[in-house]
């Protein structure tokens, strides 16, 4: 079937695509939140609040043409925290308004990416670069984040990320009590094992905890989801896309990205891809 463009027009931040020609009679408001892995795609084809780098080839985007809502509110932003869905977050030259605005009462579906700049999943993963040139063939990142006996980065995602992760999807479904939602966890940035190199520069030792550390993450997400009667994708669940393997099979882009993205986040392949995904769980749901 043909379908028609998509209209769009951009109000303080929050962008508004109606498609009422051929709209899904059992979707009518579709909301999308989330940080960074949300809101790119192809950084050549942005739009909405400057310096979120909202994509049109993002995520949601791809679920709007297929489902085709009668409204569409894309509300992510890079660097969102979860703090972001009822406050302000202010980038560059723009204010992106709260993420929650944009979700009414009478919200049909609502798609969540969030929770890795709570993490601060850069700056936690930096210093394993600066350690890898002090121990080529061992696990010094590790080794650092264990220390004593006590995984930091573990114990943060539970007491920390965790309830915060909660609180937000607790506060959604009391916004919009009938909407389905659906929280889309991480694509893997790491094999399971093996060496990175160049793509990342982390030691062959420490792949493994590091993968690691973003499953337990990735596993929160949904295991919250789920509390809250919301749908689960598990993106993180698909091995072979991440920032080691070859342009094509890859999702996520390296230090020196051949896509049109930032590195270390989902290219276009990867978010057309993942909305396939949010498809089909909406669809078996």
């Amino acid at each position: 079937m043909r379908r028609l463009p998509i209209m769009l027009a951009a109000v303080a931040g929050i962008v508004l695509a109606t498609v009422p020609a051929h709209a899904d009679p059992g979707i009518g408001r579709y909301v999308a939140l989330g940080d960074s892995y949300a809101a790119v795609g192809d950084l050549l084809d942005q739009y909405g609040t400057p310096g979120c780098f909202r994509s049109r080839k993002n995520v949601a985007n791809y679920v709007a043409a297929e489902l085709r809502p009668a409204e569409f509110v894309d509300m992510t932003c890079g660097d969102a925290t979860t703090a972001n869905m009822t406050v302000a977050q202010s980038v560059t030259l723009a204010v992106n308004p709260p993420q929650f605005d944009a979700v009414t009462p009478d919200t049909d579906l609502i798609t969540i990416s969030i929770g890795g700049n709570d993490l601060n999943l850069p700056n936690t993963f930096g210093p394993c670069g600066a350690l890898a040139v002090t121990d080529l063939d061992g696990n010094p990142c590790e080794r650092y984040y264990t220390a004593g006996g006590v995984d930091r980065l573990g114990d943060r995602l539970e007491n920390e990320i965790r309830p915060r992760i909660a609180a937000v999807l607790r506060a959604l479904r009391d916004r919009a009590p009938a909407a389905r939602i659906v929280m889309v966890n991480y694509a893997s940035p790491l094999p399971e094992s093996g060496s990175c190199y160049p793509a990342a520069s982390f030691v062959r030792g420490d792949v493994p905890y590091l993968h690691g550390v973003v499953a337990r993450f990735a596993a929160v997400q949904l295991e919250e989801a789920r509390w809250i009667g919301a749908i689960g994708v598990d993106v993180f669940g698909v091995p072979g896309h991440d920032m080691c393997q070859p342009v094509g099979p890859r999702w996520i882009e390296p230090l020196v990205p051949a896509a049109a993205t930032t590195p270390f986040h989902p290219n276009s392949t990867a978010t057309a891809a993942i909305a396939r995904l949010v498809t089909a769980a909406l669809n078996s749901n």
